[in-house]
């Protein structure tokens, strides 16, 4: 053997060894072999032309590789056994070795296609997916705090992650006032439109994780990163804040401020305009008065005001009850504290969030309310406010004060999560679901929680589905299952995908029973595979399987789904069961009546089919197709849709199709140009 093998061999059984280590590193590794660090790092250029960094990571990317075709570990859990501290990295970094990710490794499957192929062929296949809640209404069940999480390998000009504060406090308790330093800094810097800034809950696993300052800037995909320590001795703050130039790695400015506690936000104010004024970021005069405001004059009543923000981000019952009991003394001590109100409202609404019945909404109005009358420009007044519409589902006038908060606080990812629920899932506009859903991804990206970063790329999918923007779709879903690939709505959304870039409908529905087998007790699932079988004349398995859904949403008293039940009744009267077929055709015609969507002309057009009335669906028909922004899986769903027999070869349906087609086509070059203009694409 020899010596060069002998050498790389012994440092690789070393690594091995430590795999799941993620602390493991050039130091550790140093040490085991008994040299120093620079004839380590001499050594491994000298036999492999890597770095030491790299040598470690290609390492435990072999054994990844390995691990995915020969064990059932999610992907998730594969990362953290080969001592990738965050799954996104694992991925980023397993994509930019091997050019694929690690779900398209398991599943044998690398596509590679171009985005005007797919919409040039997407019109030729005979499915529907049905009814205009389709994919939309799977989202419904998924309630998120705003955590999000992302890769990416572009750096924005004026990008800036301010990673958590060291508390150097001989009293650990001390911690929160350090936190509240770092988070306020954040805050003003979010403030700043010229600035995109990566939210505090992106940052917080850096705390932990034993990261370079180049990496953790590729992961969040930032050209600044703001570092910095401080502590508190009775009256006396000391903090020294660093920024860094993450391309370069290199140090463009730093200072130590040592002040009494009472030049607190002076210190805050100053240090956010002196990391603006190094990155040449435009600051306008209105936001300059924003950064430079107090938001109190009494320094007990910031304390514990900054205590019950250390309990409110533990995102827990018990920390939103404790955070309360602050803010409200905090209100007691400064009675015109506008920020402690917003919080307060802020933490009911969060008390209410997986409630039916919403007990605390006069609260969070009340709370909301006087914070706005104390600061009508506060982003946190406005958010309170936003959420209370949201509450009582009155959601055009929440979208007016999240729309409020992005003109005082443009980096707010937590509005962007709640514009994007908004479009998707009650007002409908797909562009604007589409901007929202990536304009938060880019803003907050900190979950290192597997399930929630499937559902987070499970709403991109989506909003990129609705879209007509099907590989960019496909990339989404894969990474979502990349992270869960136990998450149902993942594995049947990449069905319909997978249909709208040509699957076959037998694959589809061999495929859809397997989802539903690992969980019969999904109605969603299942109202998809008897849709899958009534498409293709199935109508037996249809009605075998409508008739569970029907049973089972009765039992439970669901009210789900009313735009099925003009399939259902067509899929009963064409087995013979003409009541029911009569019930559901009445009671799709209620809700069709009370419709206020864009989607009602569509809904009678349905009706008018089922009912044999040609000339009133064709009339109805060609009143929808002057409709805008309606989701891409309608246009797909008219060509297979039993329904729609009759019709398919109408000239007049025919030349309202295809001006519907050409105009979405447009509508989707425009789309794309303009994520790009935005930088969002």
């Amino acid at each position: 053997m020899s010596s060069k093998s002998e050498i790389v061999e012994k440092l690789t059984r070393i690594v091995e060894r430590h795999l799941a280590d993620e602390n493991f590193g050039v130091t550790e590794l140093a040490e085991e072999m008994a040299i120093s660090k620079s004839t380590l790092l001499r050594t491994i250029k000298k036999h492999t032309s890597l770095s030491v960094n790299q040598f470690i990571k290609d390492i435990r990317l072999e054994h990844a590789k390995v691990k995915l075709n020969e064990t059932q570990s999610t992907v998730a859990e594969i990362a953290f056994e080969t001592g990738f501290g965050s799954p996104s990295y694992f991925i980023k970094c397993f994509k930019e070795k091997y050019g694929y990710s690690p779900g398209e490794q398991r599943n044998g499957s690398i596509p590679e296609e171009d985005e005007n192929d797919v919409a040039k062929g997407s019109f030729k296949w005979k499915w529907v997916v049905g009814g205009v809640g389709i994919v939309s209404v799977i989202l419904i069940a998924l309630v998120y705090f705003p955590q999000k999480d992302s890769q990416t390998d572009e750096f924005y000009e004026k990008s800036i992650a301010v990673l958590p504060f060291k508390n150097e406090s001989s009293d650990s308790s001390n911690l929160y006032f350090v936190n509240g330093m770092m988070e306020s800094i954040l805050n003003h810097l979010q403030k700043i439109e010229d600035l995109k800034v990566i939210s505090r809950t992106s940052v917080e696993k850096y705390r932990s994780l034993q990261m370079t300052t180049p990496e953790i800037a590729k992961e969040l995909g930032v050209s600044y990163i703001v570092e910095g320590s401080g502590q508190k001795l009775n009256n006396e703050i000391l903090l020294t804040v660093q920024l860094i130039s993450a391309v370069e790695d290199r140090h463009l400015w730093s200072e130590q401020y040592k002040r009494d506690i009472s030049n607190v936000f002076a210190i805050q104010a100053s240090v956010s305009q002196r990391i603006a004024e190094s990155i040449k970021a435009i600051v306008s005069p209105e936001e300059q008065n924003r950064i430079e405001a107090n938001p109190t004059e009494n320094m007990e009543a910031y304390d514990v005001y900054l205590k019950g923000m250390e309990f409110l981000n533990l995102g827990t019952d018990a920390g939103l009850d404790s955070a309360l009991n602050y803010y409200s003394r905090a209100i007691q001590l400064d009675k015109d504290f506008a920020n402690a109100y917003a919080y307060s409202a802020i933490c009911f609404y969060y008390k209410d969030f997986f409630k039916s019945k919403k007990t605390y909404l006069d609260e969070l109005e009340t709370y909301a309310d006087k914070a706005l009358l104390l600061n009508a420009e506060l982003p946190e007044a406005l958010i309170a406010k936003g959420m209370y519409y949201m509450q009582v589902s009155r959601y055009e006038e929440a979208t007016e004060y999240f729309e409020k908060v992005l003109k005082y606080n443009p980096n707010s990812a937590w509005t962007h999560n709640f514009l994007s629920e908004i479009y998707n899932l009650y007002l409908m506009d797909t562009e604007k679901y589409l901007i929202h859903s990536l304009s938060a991804l880019q803003l907050d990206l900190g979950s290192t929680d597997s399930i929630e970063l499937s559902n987070t790329y499970l709403i991109l999918a989506n909003a990129f589905s609705q879209s007509g923007m099907m590989d960019k779709a496909k990339e989404h879903i894969e990474i979502s299952l990349d992270y869960n690939s136990e998450n149902v709505f993942s594995n049947y959304l990449v069905i319909y995908i997978d249909l709208a870039r040509g699957l076959d409908l037998e694959t589809a529905r061999s495929r859809m029973i397997n989802v539903w087998n690992k969980d019969t007790t999904r109605l969603d699932v299942l109202k998809e595979l008897a849709k899958i079988c009534y498409v293709q004349r199935d109508y037996e398995a249809s009605n075998q399987y409508f008739s569970r859904f029907l049973r089972e949403k009765s039992k439970y008293g669901y009210n789900i789904f009313p735009a099925e039940d003009i399939t259902m009744a067509f899929v009963f009267r064409e087995s013979g069961r003409y009541r029911q077929a009569d019930s559901l055709r009445n009671t799709f015609e209620k809700f069709t009546q009370a419709d206020e969507s864009i989607y009602q002309p569509l809904h009678y057009t349905f009706l008018h089919l089922y009912d044999g009335n040609i000339k009133k669906a064709l009339s109805s028909f060609k009143t929808f197709g002057e409709t805008e922004d309606y989701m891409y899986w309608i246009l797909l769903m008219f060509d297979g849709d039993p329904l729609f027999e009759d019709v398919k070869d109408n000239p007049e349906f025919k030349s309202t199709w295809e001006a519907m087609s050409a105009r979405f086509e447009a509508r989707k070059r425009e789309k794309i140009k303009k994520l790009k203009e935005m930088e969002l694409w």
